[in-house]
């Protein structure tokens, strides 16, 4: 349970430094059109469109975590379900944006 005692404050430190920086590009214009290495600067539809393209990613990380962690098994579901429920929350909100921008 120490490892996830020990994600607590990179979590907070990274959902912190989101909100500024999402602060920051709130008024900017949006990119829906080819490459934008600024997260924050792109479109509802983008920002779906890179959700996806991070799920593998993420089922990498997780078998990472499984692999060289030496976790029980109840902290790898914890992760797991962590991991997929953000991926999850992220995707849906980002179609709802992009849906309710196009309207």
């Amino acid at each position: 349970m120490s490892i996830l005692l020990n994600a607590i404050i990179p979590i907070i430190i990274g959902f912190g430094v989101s909100g500024i920086v999402s602060f920051f590009f709130r008024n900017k214009e949006k990119v829906d059109n080819g490459f934008e290495f600024i997260y924050y600067r792109l479109s509802y539809r983008k920002k779906m469109m890179r959700t996806l393209w991070n799920l593998p990613l993420i089922f990498l990380a997780l078998i990472s975590i499984n692999i060289f962690a030496d976790l029980q098994i109840y902290e790898n579901l914890i992760i797991f379900i962590l991991f997929l429920s953000g991926f999850f929350l992220q995707l849906f909100y980002n179609f709802y944006r992009w849906k309710k921008e196009e309207i």
